[in-house]
C-alpha cells in the first residue's frame, strides 16, 4: 500500500497503520521496520518484491499481508 499512497498524496503524511505493525509475525520492532524498509523502497523507486529479497521484516510482511493492489477492490490483496 506505501507505493500507492506516496504515488497518490507524496511523501508528506501519516500512515495509520499500528495494527499491521503490531500484527506482524515479528512483532511490533519487526513491524516498525518493515514500513520504514517499505518507505525506504518507494522512495528509491524499487519494487516491494524486489525489496523484500533484502529485507527480512518486509519479507515477512508480504508473505502475511501480500501486495496491496490499487486497481483492486479495496478487499482484495495479490500475493
Amino acid at each position: 500500500m506505501v507505493p500507492a499512497l506516496m504515488n497518490d498524496i507524496g511523501s508528506v503524511m501519516i500512515i495509520w497503520a499500528g495494527g499491521a505493525m503490531h500484527g506482524h509475525p515479528g512483532g511490533l520492532q519487526a513491524g516498525v521496520t518493515a514500513l520504514k524498509q517499505a518507505i525506504l523502497a518507494t522512495m528509491e523507486g524499487t519494487d516491494l518484491k524486489e525489496a523484500a529479497t533484502q529485507y527480512k521484516e518486509l519479507d515477512q510482511a508480504l508473505k502475511t499481508w501480500g501486495l496491496f493492489d490499487p486497481k483492486a477492490s479495496i478487499f482484495e490483496l495479490t500475493q
